[in-house]
Order: structure tokens, then sequence, then C-alpha cells
């Protein structure tokens, strides 16, 4: 999948054809987006423990990955990112997941390790809504990396993407209980209103011109 989907856009439908074939995807695999991978936005990010990880956008043969960062999850992970006890992720549900256009929605990973060892840690993303300059967004960070900063870079270099699409807003529901995301939404130095209604804080983040 990774291959179809940094082809030209006129050759990716039958090379997806041709993968299903010779049974290298699933049968029922999706390939939403026509614009090219993003490379250019692929960043390194250093820990202060050292640690390497790669900051990128998700691709379409991510969703082992996704799949098995979204079985690490503490049961309070799930209930934070979720609003509820979300017990399986499907592969028709991964793969819409995986699939995003780069340009009315984007999604970013977190990835630690090489090759065959990678594994992803976090993932945000944003959707924009029907006026095209407003956007939902939600993150997640794999419970033992939490606590180290990626949170928050998670979400300024959204906020940084999103900024430059035009976008100017950012709308999260965030359950009360989840003081970390609150916290960075806050502390970002950006205009930000909450507004608690029926259990869900809804936050509102105006972003920079």
């Amino acid at each position: 999948m990774s291959l179809i989907s940094i082809a030209h856009p006129d050759f990716r439908s039958d090379l997806l054809h041709a993968a299903k074939r010779r049974s290298l995807v699933y049968a029922n695999q999706i390939l939403l987006t026509a614009k090219a991978y993003p490379a250019e936005l692929e960043k390194k990010l250093t820990l202060a423990d050292g640690r390497e990880l790669v900051v990128r956008p998700i691709r379409p043969d991510d969703e082992p990955m996704i799949k098995g960062m979204f079985y690490s999850f503490s049961e309070q992970t799930k209930y934070l990112r979720y609003h509820g006890t979300l017990k399986s992720l499907p592969h028709n549900r991964l793969q819409v997941f995986c699939n995003v256009d780069y340009d009315a929605e984007m999604a970013l990973v977190v990835t630690h390790g090489e090759g065959g060892h990678a594994e992803i840690i976090g993932v945000g993303r944003y959707l924009t809504l029907p006026d095209t300059r407003t956007a939902e967004m939600a993150f997640v960070i794999r419970d033992d990396w939490q606590r180290q900063g990626l949170g928050t870079h998670l979400f300024q270099r959204l906020a940084e993407i999103a900024g430059r699409s035009g976008i100017r807003q950012f709308h999260a529901d965030v359950l009360p209980e989840n003081s970390g995301m609150l916290k960075i939404f806050h502390r970002s130095g950006l205009n930000t209103e909450t507004v608690t209604d029926e259990g869900v804080v809804r936050v509102t983040i105006r972003l920079q011109e």
C-alpha cells in the first residue's frame, strides 16, 4: 500500500486492483486519496532522554501498526479517547482511519523504531467541517509514552499545518477527566474557550493568523 500511495494518481487504481488479485492487500481495501503523500511533512523528534522518533503523515499501510497501538491501550485511555468502551477496531474502520486525503483531513503518527521493528505510539488528526475554516481535532498517545510531551508536539504540528491550509479554529470534545489534553490546549498560548455541556467539555481554539 505504501508504494501505491506514492504512485502517480492516474495509476493507483490499477495498482490496487493488481495487488488485490495477488492477495497482497485486503479484498475490500480502499484508496481514498488522489493526492500524493506529503513527504515534506515528515520530521524527526528527539526526546529529552535522547530517544529519536519520527512524526509523519499517516499512510494506508499503517493499518497493522494502528491496530497494534489500539489493542495496547488501557481501558482508561480508550475511554478518554473514544468516550466509551470501544472493544475493537475492525478492518473496515481501520482502513478509513488510515486513508486520508491530506487536504480536508490530516492525520499525523509518531513512530519509534525502524523497519520491521517500527511501531506507532501516537496519532493526531483533524477533519475540516463544511465551512472549511473550522476543523474537529483529537489525538491520543500510547500509555507507556504518555507524559513525554508527545501530545503537545502533535497538537502544535497539527495547528501549524492547519493554519497553512486556511483553517482558523479547532473544535474538540473532551471528557472532563482528560486533564492532560485540556492542559495542552490551555497552555498552547492560543485563544482557547471551553463550555461544558452534558458531561463533555467542548473546546474552541482559535489558531494564529
